[in-house]
């Protein structure tokens, strides 16, 4: 608080401040300058301007160091003003000087003069200013000492609409309110306004400030300079309405093989527009299926488009009105989807009128990750004619689903290789629209899973095997003695024990299509003995691999290490199991200071 008595009025300025070209005021800023005398209070015919001050001699030792000592002992910006006990509200000093000059008055011995200002904060015209922002409320706008808005709408060559909304903000810091706090308030009050009409590029566009879509915001805090900035960005995709559930962008490429065939590719990307990521995610696979009933007309127009600048005016075929192939994919943390559909003229591809779709999943649990490929398969032909031999050859193989989840695995990250994990088939026949329909349907279900696991094998006698070891290391032999006059005394033998080294081994032998494992004897034996010797040949490799794989163990030979226990058994649902116990003696390390085994050293 600051108290002036026997001041002077000078000058009073008030500044009213707009957002805009005077568009709406949101406050007022005035400046109030004021002179007056500060004397020794041992004067008589001085009167004390500053109250609560001390009498001293001399105005510079005394009133002017107090002054300016009370003055600097708060850092709060605002304080209440009384200038001749009059109020003036919670405003700042802005300067204050003591003129010294030899003149009587400011000779600064017994009297001397001051000239200080002022500067108060008030409130402007609430009214005009939610008018002009639509309701907006500003918090405690007598303190916002900037403000900035900027908006950014661009068209890229594709038609993809980009929308960036900026807002900075400035408040005074060192009053009773959070400088930053009140900007972030400002903004976010900014961006849930809805403001359906404003459209910065073309009236009716898809895209305008209040599309749905998933918007990202961004924060920046300037702790020196007090500025705040924020940021929302949207990106809507080249197809869609203003009020469209979703937006697309999709490319085609055309393909005119060695052989004559011509094939059109469509790949689309889905971007769901709603104000939650399930909603998104919704519209996104909607989104995809609204595009795929849609893809032949534009994959015929551009097959139309191009095949007469590659072929003579004698072809005649065209784009056959049946999914070649067909993939989909979501992104259920950005609310995407993506998919991709071909079609081709190929003949043969009509006779077999064959549709395929699939979808391609990864999915990871602890380090080991899992790849899926579902698909369908539908095959239309004659109701009823059904040859279960030929209708599975069209099912894809595993190595090329095998090839296309490698490919997603990588696009993610992952740098194993995956290895063949699990087969499903299913098989449903469909009946035609009627009784009468020439033609029926048939449907063939199929799964293949694939996995990093280290512990999987494409290709030899197991499956999956497992080996693990478990060492023991030796310790020092102790006998006790008993010793006349001491007592039982503890004595360290120049041997140790042992060491050791258990392996374990369990293992999935691989199944043989065609062959009965375990019913027809002959197979039975050649199984589980090869089986066994490739476990044997796992369990004693790592078994014996003790001081490489310890290599501070210091052997006392290295040919010295004993087999003490092998034992294995098999189950009917093919699985070995194998354990095995390894021991070896190891060297002494002897020291008049110090006995203890070479290990660790």
């Amino acid at each position: 608080m600051i108290k002036i008595t026997g001041a002077s009025l000078v000058a009073v300025n008030q500044n009213n401040e707009f957002f805009g070209d005077r568009t709406a005021r949101y406050r007022n800023v005035q400046n109030l300058s004021v002179n007056g005398f500060l004397a020794d209070a041992k004067q008589r015919f001085a009167n004390p301007v500053f109250q609560n001050l001390d009498s001293v001699s001399g105005v510079v030792s005394g009133r002017v160091n107090q002054l300016v000592a009370d003055i600097s002992s708060t850092n709060a910006v605002e304080e209440p003003i009384y200038i001749n006990d009059i109020f003036f509200g919670n405003g700042k000093i802005v300067s204050i000087d003591f003129p010294n000059r030899p003149s009587t008055t400011e000779g600064d011995i017994f009297l001397g003069s001051f000239n200080a200002t002022f500067e108060f904060y008030k409130d402007g015209d609430s009214a005009s200013v939610s008018t002009a922002f639509d309701g907006l409320t500003i918090p405690t706008g007598r303190l916002l000492d900037n403000f900035s808005e900027r908006f950014d709408v661009s068209l890229d060559g594709s038609n993809n609409y980009k929308f960036t909304h900026e807002v900075e903000a400035r408040y005074l810091s060192g009053v009773n309110v959070d400088p930053f706090d009140c900007a972030k308030t400002l903004a976010s009050n900014i961006y849930n306004q809805t403001l359906t009409t404003y459209n910065a590029l073309i009236p009716g566009f898809y895209g305008n400030y209040d599309s749905a879509g998933k918007r990202t915001y961004r924060e920046f805090y300037d702790a020196v300079n007090g500025d705040a900035r924020f940021s929302q960005d949207f990106t809507l995709y080249a197809s869609g309405t203003s009020a469209g559930a979703f937006t697309s962008n999709v490319t085609h490429s055309f393909n005119f093989s060695e052989d004559g065939k011509i094939s059109v590719t469509e790949d689309g990307e889905i971007l769901g527009r709603a104000n939650n990521r399930n909603q998104m995610v919704t519209n996104a696979i909607n989104g995809v299926n609204t595009e795929l009933a849609g893809s032949f007309a534009r994959c015929s127009d551009v097959y139309d488009s191009y095949k007469s600048l590659l072929v003579d005016g004698t072809y005649s075929e065209s784009l056959n009105n049946s999914r070649m192939d067909t993939s989909k994919s979501v992104d259920y943390n950005a609310g995407t989807a993506n998919y991709s559909v071909s079609y081709t003229d190929d003949l043969g591809f009509v006779s077999a009128s064959q549709m395929v779709t699939r979808d391609i999943s990864i999915n990871k649990d602890k380090n080991i990750v899992k790849a899926t490929e579902e698909g369908e398969v539908t095959i239309i032909n004659k109701k009823g004619d059904l040859n279960l031999t030929s209708y599975l050859s069209n099912i894809p193989s595993r190595s090329s689903s095998k090839s296309r989840c490698q490919t997603v695995y990588s696009k993610n990250g992952y740098t194993r290789s995956l290895k063949n994990e699990s087969q499903d088939y299913s098989l449903d026949g469909i009946q035609g629209e009627n009784e009468s329909s020439p033609k029926g349907g048939k449907k063939i279900g199929y799964s293949y899973s694939f996995t990093d696991d280290p512990e999987v094998f494409d290709a030899g006698t197991f499956a999956k095997l497992q080996v693990k070891t478990n060492d023991k290391m030796p310790i020092v032999n102790t006998q006790p003695i008993s010793v006349p006059n001491i007592g039982h005394v503890m004595q360290t033998l120049d041997q140790a024990s042992l060491a050791s080294r258990s392996v374990s081994a369990v293992g999935l032998i691989r199944r043989v299509a065609g062959v009965d494992t375990f019913n027809n004897i002959p197979s039975y034996k050649t199984t589980v003995i090869s089986a066994r010797n490739t476990m044997l040949t796992q369990v004693l490799s790592k078994g014996l691999s003790i001081f490489q794989d310890n290599t501070k163990l210091k052997p006392l030979d290295s040919n010295e290490i004993y087999v003490k226990s092998l034992n294995f058994d098999f189950t009917s649902n093919r699985e070995m199991n194998m354990t095995s116990e390894i021991e070896f003696p190891v060297q002494r390390f002897d020291s008049a200071s110090d006995r203890r085994m070479a290990i660790g050293t």
